[in-house]
């Protein structure tokens, strides 16, 4: 894995080292060789990849300098009441070709997951959400996604993969990893309808940034549910004059830092990937992004790990018969989470084998109670048997 990294330079491990034993960069780890890293469970890995040859738009931010300067800032930043190791593997600096950088990225991340840690990218273009996809090829089992973006990045499967169509690349190539796909945040005008129809026939959750913003307690479910997270900072909206993708909507501070912290929180998610960061040479944008990965370090610590089963005693068993059959409502009572049970048909092919608990809120509930079918539920269950 070593042989794709460049270790952090040693004026930064000394700025983190010399930090107060209170600070997290006093805690963090800078292995600069096999022997040296110690992947355990849980473990928090850093990796920067200022990849940006996969982006049809030109920028000439000094990436690397940007990089330290989020580091740093994050290593000065004081810890809560953390266990997990952190570590920073340093940056896998652009190949020859940018099918190299690809390659590098794919193998390093597969290396952290089978390890049971869970990588941190920090991008580079969006293109590169392809092969953090591609990564759990070898791992098995099918996946689903979720990515905070403004745009869908459809685009065309027979054009080369660029930051403006990886996910036709995800849903075209083989293998079929992919169970699920929620968008949060898009805006319409920057979507063709075409586009919107199709993730809609698709079975693909989206979500508005209207409807996200007026409630962002709705998308924790979904973000719940995902093993893959993205962001993709354009989706937050301008900071300052130096923002060079102007967009005055878009998440402001507070909103993205609550949705990266629901991404540590969920028990499934597995690795986030934080991309196009070039959008932005202000101090002030380099500052959130290193708040966005304190937040989800500080949800990661404070994870739940309920059992999410039927002989689970915390959780309440809540049936709603609706139409022609029952749904099936859990409610822990240790977390106050809620979850709906997708049955597994013996009689026709689907993709799940057993049956599947969908994470959902307690709105989704009382909906049903109304006898309104939960439409994650009912998406969840049509992608189950396509």
């Amino acid at each position: 894995m070593f042989d794709f990294l460049e270790n952090i330079d040693k004026e930064q491990v000394a700025f983190a080292q010399q930090l107060s034993k209170h600070q997290l960069g006093a805690n963090i780890s800078f292995p600069e060789s096999e022997d040296e890293l110690h992947l355990n469970k849980n473990a928090i890995v850093i990796v920067a990849v200022p990849e940006y040859r996969g982006s049809v738009d030109d920028y000439s931010t000094d990436t690397i300098n940007q990089l330290n300067n989020i580091r740093e800032t994050l290593y000065a930043f004081y810890m809560g009441n953390w266990s997990y190791p952190v570590i920073d593997l340093g940056t896998i600096k652009p190949g020859k070709t940018i099918g190299d950088t690809y390659y590098a990225l794919k193998e390093v991340v597969k290396q952290i997951l089978l390890k049971r840690a869970k990588p941190i990218i920090l991008g580079g273009s969006q293109d590169l959400t392809f092969y953090q996809y591609r990564a759990f090829d070898e791992i098995g089992s099918m996946v689903n996604m979720v990515n905070v973006d403004a745009r869908f990045d459809l685009g065309d499967s027979k054009e080369e993969l660029h930051h403006r169509n990886y996910l036709s690349h995800i849903i075209v190539n083989k293998p079929y990893n992919l169970f699920n796909h929620s968008n949060i945040g898009y805006q319409t005008y920057f979507n063709p309808q075409e586009e919107i129809d199709l993730l809609d026939r698709l079975f693909f959750e989206t979500y508005r940034l209207g409807e996200v913003v007026e409630n962002i307690k709705h998308v924790e479910p979904v973000i719940r549910d995902a093993d893959i997270a993205t962001i993709d900072c354009d989706s937050i909206k301008t900071i300052d004059h130096l923002d060079k993708n102007v967009n005055p909507n878009g998440f402001n501070e507070r909103e993205i830092c609550n949705i990266t912290r629901y991404m540590g929180l969920s028990d499934k998610t597995k690795t986030l990937g934080l991309y196009e960061l070039q959008k932005s040479e202000s101090p002030a944008f380099n500052i959130l992004i290193a708040q966005m990965i304190w937040y989800f370090i500080e949800g990661c610590n404070y994870e739940m790990h309920e059992d999410i089963s039927t002989d689970n005693k915390y959780l309440t068993k809540h049936i709603v018969p609706i139409s022609e059959e029952d749904l099936i409502f859990y409610h822990s009572q240790l977390s106050d989470r809620w979850w709906i049970e997708i049955p597994h048909s013996i009689k026709q092919y689907n993709k799940l084998k057993q049956n599947t608990f969908l994470p959902c809120n307690k709105d989704d509930y009382l909906n049903a109670c109304d006898q309104i079918i939960p439409e994650r539920w009912y998406k969840a269950k049509k992608k189950n048997l396509v």
